[in-house]
């Protein structure tokens, strides 16, 4: 999803953003940033504290005009009011019960897919 620049601008790190310049944003990675989650950023983690300037839900939702409708039901509200959505609901619930890895099934990866979306993902419960 790119969008266009709507004034020139320089970011915190130096880098000068002219106006209409072409911007994009790498989801994937902006949501696995060790700087911003910590050393195990890849690791999903429902109950992950991350400091107050960064979404709860990572950005993955948007924001401002363009966010999510359903971010509130999938992601919940922001982590200080404690209120999770059914994503980090069936999360929690799945590793309460124990879910892991298939020990010898491996999952398959849809190579169709930038996400890298899981066509199956055998798991077992402990």
């Amino acid at each position: 999803h790119f969008r266009m620049a709507a004034d020139d601008l320089q970011l915190a790190s130096g880098r000068a953003i002219r106006k209409d310049e072409r911007l994009g944003l790498n989801l994937i990675r902006a949501n696995r940033d060790p700087a911003v989650f910590g050393a195990d950023a890849d690791r999903f983690d429902p109950r992950r504290q991350v400091p107050k300037r960064v979404p709860s839900s990572g950005l993955a939702f948007g924001d401002g005009e363009h966010i999510c409708i359903g971010k509130r039901l999938a992601a919940g509200a922001q982590a200080s009011v404690g209120a999770n959505g059914i994503l980090a609901a069936i999360g929690i619930a799945l590793f309460a019960a124990g879910v892991r890895p298939h020990p010898t099934q491996a999952p398959k990866v849809n190579a169709g897919t930038a996400r890298h979306q899981y066509l199956t993902y055998p798991v077992v419960f402990t």
